[in-house]
């Protein structure tokens, strides 16, 4: 497992990223502690019981030998067999009573506590203080260091949510950068009795379903009837335009598909291009199912009530989500409460997809470029939770058009990422250009947080994480100068473990780069030249949920059984797998089998349903 990186961004690149990005960035500034006597809101995440039952019941679902195959639970079920006790939840409300902190209210499944209070009491229970922060024009509060669980309640808390308000999670879209020309474009024309466009840059629904072999599930009558897909996102969105761009592409769908669901007052309208990307799609590829989208403040809290919501209502039956953001801003302790969840989704029977990220190997580049460009591989989550399938992104094959007479070929399908652009770029991108193409590619590598789980052991190709890896960051204090913290959504110095055993990420990828990318529909417009992982993501939702009708069931977490086909098929021609082997994402080659740059590849959709129904498990 020790096949370690090569760093392969080219070395101009990382040149001028280290020498300007720097200069152009601001540090966070330190405004100071908020007052004791204001009030905040959080949440406690409690921890599952039995937990190791539940991975093997969970694994069980996917194995066709199993009497649990298929068999999932309603949210009832997991309570009874998996949730805290009522005693434990009580000692948890009483503790915090103790210390002068209200309880507002305790989710269903008894996993996560809503309290709120004066700051004073709750920097005293655990141990931190909340700080303001100024970065640019956004104002957030998070705490100064990090939260200290009491050690009374260490037995049965997981995780503390909500005490940072910081945007931490972010759309994975990307656009064709301007130095390539506008992407807003008129109508396009469709071919008769197709959705297809066939061209790169404005390909839809219709262009998935022939590259990657849905047809055949149409042909058999699969197309979403009976069927949801549930879209969760930090965004609201208006559903006029997912009704537009399916008329305008001439597809058939079932009328009045779409429920939002606002949790927890719902979300704003910034980033709501990704909520209309990400109906578009999944709603799409399965045009007879129904679609809830779920959308929620935009903050760590936020984020969780969006999950927390979707897993307990239980209708949908595929999820998806294409927000993220650099796992290394999230302590263990902080994901262990989502992990909780998305194993709920998955013990229901509930596949989730998540973005993989945008940055290729460097997901911590979308956030911070401070002190300088950094070569520290990092990977986004929710990607990363081992309970989700990680949705990676690819450049498709041909000739791509980079509009000022500049033709590049790509002479196969190939992990996304922009350095194959670099002879372009040095020819036709003024001083600063740059800062548009890089980092960018496909998200993928090994997480730090998360260990490899048992689907992905002994997988060639798998990796342990780079040695000798840290990141660094600071802020400013009210006064100008340069202080090192380290609180949950900031980290000052922050040294990663040497070959730590990580999940790996990504699972699956399809096309997400925007040079060969998608039309959108955004209020009456049609953008181009789109991408980003936002797409795989909920397309891979669309299909499975065609793959659940095609089998009558729900399919759950599919990672185990997509490592156990790829392990036991390979990869023969007209096979459920692409295999990926010419390319990388800046950081991570793709190689013949699983890698971190494309992870098992691209799918054969309906070579893939047939697959799943044959195989006879471990």
């Amino acid at each position: 497992m020790h096949h370690h990186l090569r760093w392969l961004i080219p070395s101009a690149v990382v040149a001028f990223a280290s020498a300007h990005l720097c200069a152009s960035t601001s540090l966070p500034i330190d405004l100071g502690a908020k007052p004791g006597t204001n009030t905040a809101n959080f949440a406690i995440g409690l921890k599952l019981r039995n937990q190791d039952q539940l991975a093997k019941f969970i694994r069980s679902t996917t194995d066709r030998k199993s009497p649990n195959y298929h068999k999932f639970l309603t949210p009832a079920q997991f309570k009874t067999a998996y949730s805290p006790l009522p005693a434990d939840v009580t000692a948890v409300i009483n503790d915090l009573k103790a210390n002068k902190i209200t309880v507002t209210g305790v989710s269903s499944n008894n996993l996560v506590v809503k309290a709120t209070g004066r700051l004073a009491d709750i920097n005293k229970y655990f141990s931190t203080s909340v700080h303001n922060y100024l970065d640019g024009k956004d104002r957030y509060s998070a705490p100064s260091k990090p939260t200290k669980i009491p050690l009374r309640v260490q037995p049965t808390v997981s995780s503390v949510v909500g005490l940072s308000t910081k945007h931490v999670f972010k759309p994975n879209y990307r656009f064709r950068p301007s130095e390539m020309g506008t992407n807003r474009v008129s109508a396009p024309k469709f071919k008769a009795h197709s959705t297809a466009t066939g061209i790169p840059g404005v390909f839809t629904v219709g262009d998935v379903v022939e590259r990657y072999q849905v047809q055949p599930l149409y042909d058999a009558g699969n197309l979403g009837q009976g069927r949801t897909v549930g879209i969760a996102t930090l965004a609201t969105f208006d559903p006029a335009d997912a009704y537009g761009y399916w008329d305008a592409i001439g597809l058939s769908y079932k009328p009045n598909r779409i429920t939002v669901v606002h949790v927890a007052g719902g979300g704003d309208y910034d980033g709501d291009i990704e909520t209309t990307l990400d109906v578009q799609q999944s709603g799409g590829l399965a045009p007879q199912a129904d679609v809830i989208v779920y959308d929620g403040p935009n903050s760590d809290l936020g984020f969780l009530d969006v999950f927390v919501q979707a897993v307990l209502d239980n209708k949908v039956d595929t999820l998806s989500t294409s927000w993220g953001g650099p796992e290394i801003f999230n302590s263990s302790s902080y994901t262990a409460i989502f992990d909780f969840i998305f194993a709920q989704a998955a013990a229901q029977g509930i596949s989730i997809f998540a973005s993989s990220g945008d940055a290729g190997a460097f997901e911590i580049n979308r956030e911070f470029f401070v002190p300088q460009f950094t070569k520290v591989t990092s990977v986004g989550y929710p990607g990363s939770s081992p309970w989700v399938t990680s949705a990676g992104g690819l450049t498709i094959a041909g000739d791509i058009d980079l509009g000022v007479g500049s033709i590049i070929t790509v002479p196969q399908d190939r992990p996304w990422g922009w350095n194959y652009l670099q002879s372009f770029l040095d020819q036709y991108v003024p001083y600063g250009g740059y800062l548009s193409y890089f980092p960018s590619g496909g998200g993928g590598g090994v997480s730090v947080i998360e260990p490899v789980p048992d689907y992905q052991l002994n997988v060639p190709g798998v990796q342990v994480s780079q040695p000798s890896q840290f990141f660094r960051v600071g802020v400013q204090d009210n006064s100008g100068g340069f202080e090192f913290v380290d609180p949950l959504a900031i980290f000052g110095y922050k040294q990663f473990p040497d070959d730590f055993a990580g999940r790996n990420i990504p699972d699956i990828s399809l096309n997400a780069d925007p040079n060969t990318g998608f039309l959108i529909y955004y209020y009456g417009y049609f953008f181009a030249y789109s991408g980003g992982t936002s797409f795989v993501a909920p397309q891979l939702n669309g299909i499975t949920a065609l793959l659940g009708q095609s089998v009558k069931s729900r399919l759950g977490l599919l990672n185990p059984a997509l490592y156990r086909i790829a392990q036991k098929v390979g990869y023969p021609v007209n096979g459920p797998f692409n295999d990926i082997t010419y390319g990388d994402n800046l950081g991570f080659s793709a190689t013949p089998g699983y890698d971190p740059a494309s992870g098992l590849g691209s799918i054969n959709a309906a070579n893939l349903a047939a697959a799943l129904a044959a195989d006879a498990g471990p």
